[in-house]
């Protein structure tokens, strides 16, 4: 059962709401940097920031862009040794990390191993946990694997939930969660793209029509060995098939992701591979494709509003609203759906006209502060906080929840 936050406030009479906000990959980063800023903009926090070295080099480039320095560092040692290892190192670490910080909040996001070893290490410790991106299903613990699993479980242990569409808000009450503690808010990687770009539907980029950019990137766990192959090669097809597309291939630090990428598409004319950009960087890529073919859950959430069609290599997704608005298809990681769902779409004007209208189904930008807002709301109902009150824009934005 969750933490009572009424017992954990009584025994700090303090008025400044100590957060604690971890991460431990670059999707983290993204998606709780602007909730940092928001919390950090407001007297009645002190927001302490954790840096839980899942995916290290990335993560410290990620922290760098935008311009967060984490107060407290968890380092893995040999990130290779699997995830049972993994969490295993974590948990003591974030358990003796707790105590000594005394949070009255863990802020925790999405469904990586980070956010899980926090969730439940601040169960163990007695301190309650907002879970921002919480409610996200897929419906098949295998797909993606562990994500699925890893946001139930934190979907169980957190004490507030904050869903980023209708759909997470509905899965989380049918589950059994109070209706109290979810709050619908929007997705915080709508913040981060409108803190970049502003708004992208009115800066839209201006495409080289005679050499078309496809845009690929693939890491999913559960698409490892023939799925990672079948999605080099559609890549490469697609080139051989079509003189004026070119490929632009991000790789994935992971041996498994990057390596058939390398090894079929290495030298492959009109194909480039980079390495992990930053992530200003990626949404000018994002915005510049005409056709982006992705396993990733946030370029699923960001595409739609750059009026990018994507083509999504999974069987499963637990963000549909892209789809039931038809901005995005799911083809699975197979090579022949890949390549022909991508040809129907640029030798197709009326189909890809169709796919290439921008949309809104993740928020409207103003979800970190309609997360600053419900905790306001909340710590001024709680004994130790009863002196805390809303800004008039805190108000404004809980009363235009999207």
């Amino acid at each position: 059962m969750p933490v009572s936050m009424g017992s954990v406030f009584a025994r700090k009479p303090v008025r400044r709401c100590r957060v604690l906000v971890a991460v431990g990959t670059r999707p983290e980063v993204i998606k709780l940097a602007p909730v940092v800023k928001a919390l950090r903009s407001h007297p009645s926090f002190d927001v302490r920031l954790c840096a839980v070295a899942q995916q290290a080099a990335m993560l410290d480039n990620s922290l760098h862009e935008w311009g967060l320095v984490p107060n407290r560092t968890v380092p893995i040692q040999n990130r290779d040794r699997g995830a049972c290892a993994i969490l295993g190192e974590m948990l003591p670490a974030l358990s003796s990390l707790i105590r000594l910080e005394r949070p009255d909040l863990l802020i925790v996001q999405g469904d990586t191993t980070t956010n899980i070893a926090v969730a439940l290490a601040g169960f163990y410790e007695h301190t309650p946990v907002a879970h921002v991106e919480a409610g996200l299903r897929s419906g098949d613990l295998a797909q993606p694997f562990p994500e699925e699993m890893h946001r139930v479980l934190a979907d169980k242990l957190a004490w507030v939930h904050y869903a980023p569409t209708e759909r997470a808000r509905r899965s989380l009450v049918e589950e059994g969660c109070d209706e109290r503690s979810v709050v619908l808010v929007g997705n915080t990687v709508v913040d981060a793209m409108y803190s970049i770009l502003g708004d992208p539907r009115k800066g839209r980029q201006v495409r080289d029509r005679r050499h078309r950019m496809i845009l690929v990137t693939a890491h999913r766990r559960e698409s490892f060995g023939d799925g990672m192959v079948a999605i080099s090669r559609a890549v490469r097809d697609l080139v051989q098939l079509r003189s004026n597309l070119r490929v632009v291939y991000i790789l994935h630090p992971n041996p498994a992701a990057r390596g058939p990428a390398i090894e079929i598409l290495g030298g492959c004319a009109r194909v480039e591979l980079l390495e992990p950009q930053p992530y200003a960087q990626f949404l000018r890529l994002m915005n510049e494709a005409e056709v982006i073919v992705s396993d990733s859950g946030g370029v699923q959430e960001e595409a739609p509003y750059l009026g990018r069609p994507v083509v999504v290599t999974r069987d499963v997704t637990e963000r549909p609203e892209a789809a039931e608005m038809g901005r995005s298809l799911l083809v699975g990681a197979h090579r022949e759906a890949i390549v022909g769902t991508v040809l129907r779409l640029v030798d197709d004007p009326v189909t890809y006209n169709a796919m290439a209208r921008p949309a809104t189904p993740f928020g409207d930008g103003l979800a970190s502060l309609r997360i600053r807002a419900d905790l306001l709301a909340r710590l001024a109902r709680q004994p130790a906080f009863a002196s805390v009150e809303q800004a008039p824009q805190d108000r404004q934005v809980v009363e235009t929840r999207s």
